[in-house]
């Protein structure tokens, strides 16, 4: 699915609960989010550009 229609049209729900209900009432704040959509369809160059995104963003928050 693509981000934006997940975003717009689902309103993102499962993020904002995980957010809710778990991460910030067990006291995680900031609560950050990134979404990847349609991973299935992408060639393997993409998927491991955004693997190195997501190691750097972690390597950076810790």
């Amino acid at each position: 699915m693509p981000t934006l229609l997940y975003r717009c049209w689902y309103a993102a729900h499962g993020i904002s609960a995980l957010k809710r209900t778990i991460l910030e009432f067990t006291g995680f704040h900031p609560v950050r989010e990134m979404l990847f959509g349609l991973v299935a369809d992408t060639g393997k160059a993409r998927r491991m550009k955004w693997l190195d995104r997501m190691y750097a963003l972690g390597a950076r928050a810790s």
